[in-house]
């Protein structure tokens, strides 16, 4: 028979012929008196094999040996096996990742933040509504953090959660209220916006910079510098300034007085 005939009855094209030709898969005939290749029926068994060791997701390099040598394909169909086990456990995982994000609600870009909440809990619920700067700092902190610095966040985050259930003011709020705060405030309206929040929470970021500190994790320059520079992008010279000032009196930095004002302002 001839190419275009042996092609048709295998499915597949002259092409691939041609291309099998080139690999050894399919030993090219000699062309007879008219010019043409003649092929035999052999040709089109081992074209059937070929596709059916193809099927099962063969490279031609693996199934070339395996055409003229019956005792080789056990082994190579094990260690396919073996293989196609590995891939349906890494799929089958992925799969469960996918499920519980769907399921919870969380963004994909939390990453490793969002797979380390306790699905029963609370402090996963809380991160679902989540949006704009809270949320971009997550994705930051999800992806640049190693995963002890992640586990810990996550601690920290339910600790929060807890002391909700008692303070009178939830500290989640200071967030909430921070960024929704006017950028064309007047000075005096940050001052007092910063007062508020040293008031009702900042004790408990005082708590939670100590904890930070014991720690003792090593320092991360490219997550505090995106982090940092995420911020300048996002807000307003006003809250950046309020926000320097908060810091700085809930980390007790010595030029700093316990209202978060710079030494020598009124």
């Amino acid at each position: 028979m001839r190419s275009s005939e042996l092609a048709r009855l295998a499915g597949v094209t002259v092409r691939t012929l041609r291309h099998y030709h080139r690999t050894g898969i399919l030993p090219e005939p000699e062309r007879s008196h008219n010019g043409y290749r003649e092929y035999r029926v052999e040709d089109l068994i081992r074209l059937i094999r070929t596709a059916r060791f193809r099927e099962l997701g063969l490279s031609l390099a693996e199934i070339q040996p395996l055409l003229d040598d019956r005792e080789a394909r056990a082994e190579t169909l094990q260690r396919a096996e073996a293989e196609l086990d590995a891939e349906i456990a890494r799929l089958t995982e992925r799969r469960d990742r996918v499920s519980r994000l769907r399921e919870d609600g969380l963004l994909p870009e939390l990453g490793p933040l969002a797979e380390a909440l306790d699905p029963s809990g609370e402090s996963l619920a809380s991160l679902v509504d989540l949006d704009g700067t809270e949320l971009e700092q997550l994705v930051i902190f999800g992806h640049l953090a190693p995963p002890e610095q992640v586990a810990w966040l996550v601690r920290a985050h339910t600790e929060l959660l807890a002391v909700t259930q008692t303070a009178s003011h939830d500290p989640r709020d200071v967030g909430t209220r921070f960024l929704a705060f006017p950028a064309d405030a007047p000075p005096e309206a940050w001052d007092a916006l910063l007062e508020d929040m040293l008031a009702e929470h900042g004790d408990f970021f005082r708590d939670l910079v100590a904890q930070t500190a014991a720690e003792d994790f090593p320092e991360q320059p490219d997550l505090s510098r995106v982090l940092t520079g995420h911020l300048s992008e996002r807000l307003s010279p006003g809250h950046r300034d309020t926000l320097d000032r908060f810091l700085a009196a809930v980390t007790q930095e010595p030029d700093s007085g316990p209202d978060g004002s710079r030494e020598g302002e009124p």
